[in-house]
């Protein structure tokens, strides 16, 4: 059975890391055959920034997920001692300090779950600007200079008329 699982884990290697790895190589190769090394080496620099960009903005969600969850836990066992004494607590008029206590663990989770909704917002805001636009600015580039390379001279568009670039 443990080969058995072992083989299917080698099996699983090839599409999900080895796939994408070749994949890449083709694109850099084929961009670097029509518009030159530049825009490659612009291709992966962009990439190796948005990792170290993406990587200083990553927020620690699993311990702030973790605390919150403490809190929670914290306020459920609050709630559940108000339910088993509150008998007690109304004969000797408790309720007002237990509702304090109460009240301090329900403040203390609400601020809990504002720090992990900010961190998360932030760091949405930064995978937005670099993961979903930024590549479009890196397309342009890439663009730009294949164009520069390819029609310098305007002499061969104005030769064909044009019909050239649409091919």
């Amino acid at each position: 059975e443990d080969l058995r699982q072992f083989c299917d884990a080698i099996s699983d290697l090839f599409p999900s890391l080895l796939k994408p790895l070749v994949e890449l190589m083709f694109c850099l190769v084929s961009v670097s055959r029509l518009a030159g090394l530049k825009p490659v080496g612009g291709m992966a620099g962009y990439l190796v920034v948005a990792l170290a960009i993406m990587r200083a903005a990553m927020p620690g969600l699993g311990r702030l997920t973790a605390l919150e969850s403490t809190k929670e836990g914290r306020l459920q066992w609050v709630h559940s001692r108000i339910r088993v004494h509150a008998e007690a607590m109304a004969f000797f008029g408790g309720g007002s300090k237990e509702e304090l206590v109460a009240t301090n663990r329900l403040d203390d989770l609400i601020r809990q779950m504002g720090k992990r909704l900010f961190a998360k917002w932030k760091y949405d805001i930064v995978h937005g600007a670099v993961i979903r636009e930024a590549p479009f600015l890196v397309q342009w580039l890439v663009r730009n200079e294949y164009g520069q390379r390819a029609y310098a001279d305007d002499k061969a568009v104005v030769a064909d008329q044009g019909v050239g670039l649409a091919s």
